[in-house]
């Protein structure tokens, strides 16, 4: 908790305020992502420990966080609303390549590939 004295108040109110869900640990893994401005951030599916409440607050603090410091996310997830929320351009992988990939809303609202579109059918979006 030391450390997060040193944080700029935007990023404290995020870390200490707004994401409550979640265990401790992973609370403080992210909180550690978020305490400095970085260039990049790869996380692989950041949610998935989450409840509902506690995703919404994680990407909501994710986005600031990237509008804030103009930071590069890239992010692995299965649940194409998280896309939608996050993400600026969408790549969809099948067997490891790349079935499909654009801007997010070409993407999720007309994927060229079948699997893509048989993968998004089951997603309200």
């Amino acid at each position: 908790m030391k450390s997060a004295l040193k944080v700029p108040f935007f990023h404290r109110d995020l870390l200490l305020n707004r994401i409550r869900q979640g265990d401790k640990a992973e609370r403080m893994a992210f909180a550690r992502i978020l305490a400095d401005p970085r260039e990049l951030i790869l996380l692989d599916e950041p949610t998935a420990a989450a409840d509902i409440e506690g995703t919404v607050q994680m990407e909501q603090a994710l986005d600031e966080y990237v509008r804030e410091t103009g930071c590069t996310l890239l992010f692995t997830t299965h649940m194409p609303s998280q896309a939608a929320a996050l993400a600026q351009e969408i790549i969809l992988l099948e067997g490891g390549r790349i079935a499909e990939k654009g801007l997010t809303e070409q993407v999720l609202n007309s994927p060229v590939n079948e699997r893509a579109r048989l993968f998004l059918s089951h997603w309200r979006l």
